[in-house]
């Protein structure tokens, strides 16, 4: 091995170092914040009742809006939040729920209030003082998907503890990192560049008929060379593609400085490799959203034509209550 192929290991492995050392901190303080008392589910406060979704609405990134949203509605109004154990414990080491039994029992058995969100994007101010609409009411049960920042704004530092993957999860991304470095730097152009672009591409089932029907669709890929070549302009960096087609994805970026990754078969590790990324390109939908969120980018772009204009997605969806405002559109 010559000096210069040397000097490049050493780097790789002070960059991985770097990214354990990062993340095996954010695992400590999701374990350390379950276990300390100022964790919102070990609350010794007064609790009026319980509050709990009354309907699930997908996969990871819809079930992580509803963990949260139910969480910060918890906290303002004093109620125990109630989440199903199927959903969340499995993903996340900081996601445990202390009355989630008692929470059950006097969900299915009280007298309960049921509070209707009118989309699955849209912001229900009620949701802030529930002594109001619910008032005798020993449970309230939320309808909607609460796909909103809105709804947890109020903790999102209990969020962010709660929702931090398993080591196992980072672990297995850093890797997949640390694979795409070592074929990017044997381009000279990108020798130890260890600033990172993560682009997020999510197609499949935004592709079908339904989907489009009601809006769902997917970014076009305009949006995609367009903000991949506003980032070149101002950044050197190395870019990972993280997406669920990866032979549209070979085929749009041809000849890209980037390392396209194969879909993994856990959900959770390409989103936990897209949280490493200095910078991010989120695609469509609820997986790219929550990329960003708990992510460490110091800046985000989204395709902001989504949800299609005109469509039943679009009437149920407000941006300013789902997209962050520090993140930035782009067409």
């Amino acid at each position: 091995m010559d000096c210069a192929n040397l000097s490049s290991e050493n780097s790789l492995a002070v960059y991985l170092s770097k990214l354990r050392r990062s993340n095996d901190r954010k695992v400590r303080e999701s374990r350390n914040y379950w276990i300390g008392k100022s964790s919102l589910l070990r609350t010794n406060a007064v609790i009026n009742g319980s509050v709990a979704t009354t309907h699930w609405c997908g996969r990871l990134g819809n079930t992580m809006f509803q963990i949260a949203s139910i969480i910060g509605i918890a906290k303002r109004n004093s109620l125990i939040p109630v989440v199903d154990g199927a959903n969340g414990h499995k993903f996340f080491g900081g996601l445990r729920f202390a009355n989630t039994t008692t929470g059950i029992n006097i969900s299915v058995t009280a007298k309960r209030c049921i509070i209707r969100e009118p989309g699955v994007g849209i912001y229900v101010k009620e949701t802030e003082n529930l002594a109001g609409p619910c008032k005798g009411y020993e449970a309230v049960g939320v309808s909607g998907c609460l796909q909103s920042w809105k709804y947890f704004q109020n903790v999102d530092h209990d969020v962010r503890r709660m929702l931090t993957f398993k080591i196992s999860v980072y672990r297995t991304a850093e890797l997949r990192i640390f694979e795409g470095m070592r074929s990017l730097w044997k381009d000279p152009r990108n020798r130890n560049v260890v600033e990172t672009v993560g682009v997020h591409v999510r197609r499949s089932d935004f592709t079908h008929p339904g989907w489009i029907e009601i809006g769902a669709v997917s970014a076009t890929d305009g949006y995609f060379v367009r903000t991949i070549a506003e980032l070149e302009l101002n950044a050197t960096a190395v870019m990972f593609v993280v997406g669920d087609d990866y032979e549209y994805c070979k085929r749009l970026f041809t000849g890209y400085n980037m390392f396209i990754l194969d879909t993994s078969p856990i959900p959770e590790v390409d989103m936990a490799l897209l949280h490493m990324m200095d910078r991010l390109i989120i695609s469509s939908g609820t997986f790219g959203w929550w990329s960003a969120y708990l992510g460490s980018a110091k800046e985000v772009y989204y395709y902001k034509n989504w949800p299609r204009a005109g469509s039943r997605l679009q009437n149920e969806l407000r941006h300013e209550d789902y997209f962050l405002p520090q993140w930035n559109g782009r067409a």
